[in-house]
């Protein structure tokens, strides 16, 4: 038969007070709970500023690829000094009429349509660059398989972006993004962007660097610096906003033609409410700038781009944009919200 030990009053509570307590238990969450609360704020600032350093790496190696291009095709493309255009315009290689924008623009001339290469025109044989123009759509003969025994194998240029380092996405895919029918043809929809490391789209602005050589023109009979920013090109400046009118909006005044996205919801309002919280989309009343308004009205696409060093040096008399011989590269940061202060762009 086993016996067992008979413990006495005195081992017994001893063996009981090894027991932890209420208090102790709510002592060791409350301190668990001060440990996750400070750790937690620290690991998620720690993420977003590994996303920064990975978005800057992005536009560096966009911009690498960017020269690459002007190296090969300047005499092609001449009004932005050889560096791929970003005037929201019709896409050629789609039958129909829709238009596509600056950073669409951007994937396309990098590293082309397909993926495989850029399509230059000095490339294009003379019988097919004469080929189906009648739709309006001709270059989309440039991008056919060449085993479809329709054309040619045409030479590519490029990519000049390591394809598998970018993250290709359609806009359609993008948070917050419009529905079909606002304005917006769902082939533009499907045309690729590169996104940063928080999910938005990389916008891509080329200068004219033609209007910025000329340095003075003619406003109204008078002579003053050439506008460091236009709204949609009718009064030309050497950047202008509409380029990316699909990402950012494109509202003046009472107009809107793309309204603007609300990436996180944090907009609030409807149509013309949100045009003066969506900061990089709300271009301001006067174009071109006064340089006696632009310091006061922050919230414009103009005052954004502005050459700040070069504006306070010349007691706020040179208004002219950053970069004004080639290109700006925006994206939104952690935020989403293009023109705030968490935005990773090439002209910090």
């Amino acid at each position: 038969m086993t016996t067992y030990p008979v413990l006495g009053l005195a081992t017994w509570r001893r063996r009981v007070s090894r027991a932890f307590t209420l208090i102790e238990l709510l002592t060791v969450v409350a301190i668990i709970s001060l440990l996750i609360g400070i750790l937690v704020p620290s690991l998620s600032a720690a993420r977003n500023h590994a996303k920064n350093v990975r978005t800057r790496a992005t536009l560096k190696s966009i911009g690498d690829g960017l020269e690459m291009f002007r190296g090969e095709n300047e005499d092609e493309v001449r009004q932005t000094g050889g560096y791929p255009p970003s005037a929201w315009a019709e896409d050629e290689t789609e039958p129909g009429q829709q238009r596509i924008f600056g950073a669409q623009w951007m994937v396309r001339y990098l590293v082309g349509k397909d993926l495989r290469g850029f399509v230059p025109r000095r490339n294009v044989p003379p019988d097919i660059l004469a080929m189906g123009t009648e739709e309006g759509f001709h270059q989309k003969q440039w991008y056919d398989d060449p085993n479809s025994g329709y054309v040619s194998n045409i030479g590519r240029a490029g990519p000049y972006v390591q394809v598998d380092g970018l993250k290709l996405v359609q806009p359609s895919k993008l948070p917050g993004a419009p529905k079909e029918g606002m304005f917006i043809d769902d082939r533009t929809m499907a045309q690729l962007v590169a996104v940063d490391s928080f999910g938005y789209p990389i916008l891509y602005y080329a200068a004219n660097v033609r209007l910025a050589e000329r340095g003075r023109v003619l406003v109204g009979g008078v002579e003053r610096e050439v506008p460091l920013a236009s709204f949609d090109g009718t009064n030309p400046g050497i950047y202008t906003m509409m380029d990316n009118g699909l990402f950012t909006g494109a509202c003046k005044g009472s107009a809107c033609t793309y309204p603007p996205w609300d990436f996180q919801g944090v907009l609030g309002g409807t149509g013309q409410d949100t045009q003066g919280y969506y900061k990089l989309a709300k271009f301001g009343e006067f174009d071109p700038p006064d340089p006696n308004q632009v310091a006061a009205d922050v919230h414009t696409f103009p005052y954004y781009i502005l050459n700040r060093n070069a504006y306070e040096a010349s007691g706020k008399r040179t208004v002219l944009p950053a970069r004004k011989e080639s290109y700006l590269l925006i994206t939104a940061g952690r935020d989403g919200n293009y023109g705030t202060r968490d935005d990773v762009t090439n002209f910090e």
